[in-house]
């Protein structure tokens, strides 16, 4: 299942893990642009060997921990930024991607993982509310 979601370029079942093929309907979107500016503000930096885009759901999720370790152990307040990448990308791309699973005949299991990942972004949520 997950080669011919995530891996196989020839797969009619293939799912891009791309925020900006979710949110803006095509690869290398403005979602793109603008995750790579909040990368920007927030002075991480991706690897140079990763040849992910950006706004991947895994560099977006890395970006998260790597904000909550810095938040907790260089005491760096980092708040801010946790808040703008959960609102701003992280959950309008995982209802998209859970919903796009949940159309996917083939995600019968990934589609429980992203119904299991929105589900926990959206209690993140709740870390935020003033």
């Amino acid at each position: 299942e997950y080669y011919t979601l995530f891996v196989d370029p020839f797969s009619d079942h293939g799912v891009d893990t791309a925020a900006s093929c979710h949110i803006d309907g095509h690869p290398y979107g403005q979602t793109l642009v603008e995750f790579r500016d909040f990368l920007k503000q927030a002075d991480i930096g991706k690897f140079k060997d990763n040849t992910e885009n950006e706004d991947s759901l895994v560099i977006m999720l890395d970006v998260m921990v790597t904000l909550i370790e810095e938040h907790e152990k260089r005491g760096k307040n980092t708040t801010a930024l946790q808040e703008i990448l959960l609102q701003k990308f992280l959950l309008p791309m995982t209802t998209l991607f859970s919903a796009r699973l949940h159309e996917n005949p083939v995600a019968r299991f990934y589609g429980g993982c992203a119904d299991l990942l929105t589900a926990y972004l959206d209690l993140e949520k709740g870390l935020f509310v003033q």
